[in-house]
């Protein structure tokens, strides 16, 4: 029996569904809950209020991660299957799917795979922090109609985000991409797909 963790759950993983979770959760906390418990007279036990708190971060960040909100937009489009798909129209979706990664699973080292896994999993991780730091900002903005602390702290966590998943977007994960899609048309498989044209 395997006992490894890290193949079951990887930390890039934990981390992309927790720290997002953690700080929405963070913040609704302090936006939210805080006058709801003081209005309500609501009143739990510390340690209940610990293990609600861990439950409601990871459901949250599971959520987030799920919506995959920073995959929906420019990410799609370099997706080396989509780069592919854009080129030849005329083949079968279906068979060059099954032909990249036939290629994907026997050329590309698990080196390069794990560093391409880890590049995209920060980038998903400051984007979806850039998202939920500008949400938070303008909700909070409306709430308090001023300018407070905990808007510079989230002004800052955005830009900082923002400008992390920009850097990593165009220096990681569209090279990583780039090189997997040159690295597939001087395949074998792709000679395949080549000559059904």
């Amino acid at each position: 029996m395997n006992t490894d963790f890290t193949n079951k759950l990887s930390l890039n993983e934990i981390l992309r569904i927790f720290i997002p979770g953690l700080y929405l959760t963070m913040m609704m906390d302090i936006l939210f809950s805080q006058h709801f418990i003081t209005r309500y007279n609501f009143e739990i036990e510390d340690s209940y209020k610990t293990v609600i708190f861990i439950i409601i971060c990871i459901l949250t960040g599971l959520t987030i991660s799920s919506l995959d909100i920073p995959k929906l937009f420019f990410f799609k489009n370099i997706l080396p299957i989509n780069q592919l798909k854009k080129e030849l129209p005329k083949i079968n979706e279906l068979e060059y799917i099954n032909l990249y990664f036939q290629f994907y699973d026997k050329n590309i080292s698990s080196e390069f795979k794990n560093k391409t896994e880890l590049n995209n999993g920060y980038y998903l991780l400051c984007a979806n922090l850039s998202i939920l730091s500008f949400l938070i900002t303008i909700i909070s903005l409306i709430i308090y109609l001023k300018l407070n602390g905990i808007i510079i702290i989230n002004s800052i966590i955005f830009l900082l985000s923002l400008i992390a998943s920009i850097t990593l977007f165009r220096k990681k994960v569209l090279e990583n991409f780039n090189r997997q899609t040159n690295l597939f048309k001087k395949s074998e498989e792709y000679k395949k797909i080549k000559s059904q044209l």
